[in-house]
Parts: C-alpha cells; sequence; structure tokens
C-alpha cells in the first residue's frame, strides 16, 4: 500500500499499473485524501487568530482620527454622538447608526446607541449589548485633548473595540473556514475535469471507466499541492495545484502504452 501511495503521488508515469483497481477503491482513496486535506484546513482556520491586537489598534485609531467623532463619548452604557461612516482597507466601521452596509468582502462594524454588530461578506458575525458587559466610560474629546489627554480613556475604546472583535472571532474563524473549503472543492472539480478532458485527447482509446479512475489518482496531485499551501500558509501553491495535476494527465497517460508492455505489470 505503501508503494502505491509513493507511486501514485511521486511517479506518475506508472500511474497507469493501477488500472485494474476497483472503483470503490480508487474513490476511497480519493476522499481519503480529500478528508484529510479538509481536516486541516479546519485545525488552521479554527485555531488561527484572525482579530490580533493590531487589527483592534487599527480600527481604535481610525476612529479616533475622524475629526467628526470630536463629541462622541460613551457614557452610561450608551454611546452618543453624531453619525460618522469610516472605511479602509478591508473594513467598515460605522458610528452612532444602526444602519448595515452590504459590503461584499470586507469587515463592517456597526456601533449604535446601545449595542454594536459586526459583519462580513453578509453574514452577522456577532453583537456587543452594552448592558450586559463590564464597558468603561470614554470620551473621544478628553482622548485628543492636546493639553492633558487621557491615556486610561484611550484604553477604554481599545477594550470597547476589541470587545466586539471578541464576541466575532469564532464565527469569522468559521465563514474562512467554509470559504477555504467550498474554494477548495470549485478547484478540485476543474483540476479532475482538466484531468479527465486531457486524457481524452492524449489516448482516445481508453475507455471512459478506466480514463476516470486513472484522473481520480491524477487529481491526488491537488491534494499535494494543497497540504503546502497549508504548511507554507502560501495560498497560491493551491491555484498551483491545477497546473501539477494537468502535468500528472499528460505523464499518466502518455506512458500507459508502454507499461502495458512491461512484464511486472
Amino acid at each position: 500500500m505503501y508503494k502505491k501511495i509513493k507511486n501514485i503521488i511521486c511517479h506518475p508515469s506508472v500511474i497507469g499499473l493501477y488500472v485494474l483497481d476497483k472503483f470503490s477503491h480508487v474513490f476511497l482513496f480519493f476522499f481519503f485524501c480529500f478528508v484529510i486535506v479538509t481536516s486541516l484546513f479546519a485545525i488552521k482556520d479554527l485555531n488561527t487568530k484572525m482579530f490580533t491586537i493590531d487589527v483592534s489598534n487599527k480600527i481604535s485609531s481610525s476612529i479616533l482620527a475622524d475629526s467628526k467623532l470630536l463629541d462622541t463619548e460613551f457614557k452610561e452604557k450608551k454611546l452618543n454622538g453624531i453619525k460618522s461612516v469610516i472605511e479602509f482597507d478591508d473594513a467598515i466601521i460605522i458610528i452612532n447608526d444602526s444602519a448595515y452596509i452590504n459590503e461584499t468582502r470586507k469587515l463592517v462594524l456597526v456601533f449604535s446607541k446601545s449595542e454594536a454588530n459586526g459583519y462580513f461578506d453578509g453574514f452577522h458575525l456577532g453583537k456587543l449589548v452594552y448592558s450586559e458587559n463590564e464597558l468603561k466610560e470614554f470620551s473621544i474629546k478628553n482622548i485628543k485633548d492636546i493639553d492633558n489627554p487621557s491615556f486610561q480613556e484611550r484604553i477604554n475604546l481599545e477594550v470597547f473595540v476589541n470587545k466586539l472583535l471578541e464576541n466575532c472571532e469564532m464565527n469569522y474563524r468559521s465563514l474562512f473556514f467554509w470559504h477555504d473549503f467550498f474554494n477548495m472543492i470549485l478547484v478540485c472539480l476543474f483540476a479532475f475535469g482538466l484531468s479527465y478532458l486531457t486524457a481524452s485527447f492524449i489516448n482516445k482509446m481508453i475507455v471512459p471507466k478506466i480514463r476516470l479512475k486513472l484522473c481520480l489518482y491524477d487529481t491526488v496531485s491537488y491534494f499535494v499541492m494543497v497540504l503546502f499551501s497549508i504548511l507554507f500558509d502560501l495560498d497560491w501553491v493551491n491555484y498551483l495545484g491545477i497546473l501539477v495535476c494537468f502535468i500528472y494527465t499528460i505523464v499518466t497517460f502518455s506512458h500507459i502504452k508502454i507499461v502495458a508492455y512491461r512484464k511486472d505489470v
């Protein structure tokens, strides 16, 4: 079994040796590789902290940088002030309003009078109800006071923002996992379809059932590249798997006639 796995992953020229494998065995092997890669995606995405302290500080700094929010204050569990919308990089911050902007592929934080909500790509990530949490008061004016800035209130603001991000963290991680999961399925289907189409041009004498089995084995090379993309955190390697699968298919089907005449088949 070890030799077979090694040949499928490292030696595409001899994959043709396994034309007599039962289709159920081929599918189970393919599914086993799929489960392993999916599990690694889950471990990576569900255990990686998305909202780091740098993200929290950047959001807090963006709020302080908005001159329209000078009179904004958090007092007696209420956020008071005029409405403002701040947009930067991959995030939108809405202050003193309950409106929600359905922005694709951007983090949207909505701070209303009595609660705050987080959204991403149309999904609700979490909420922060001020009255249900131990949040200390702060005033933007006091924090930005040139003569006597309140560092304690600056910390209170950062805790305020960070608390919302903490409530959104797990759903944000889950969202990224499902994004990676469905993206992997789509790319895998494309790689397999390209493999099957390529195989039909290279060797038209092979019956569809055998071609299907060998193409499934060739597509395992895509999972190997996904594994590398997870281990080294290189997303582009995931798409490189399509090219590797394409090359494996060419090598496999161009060697089938040679393999068929080997004495040790």
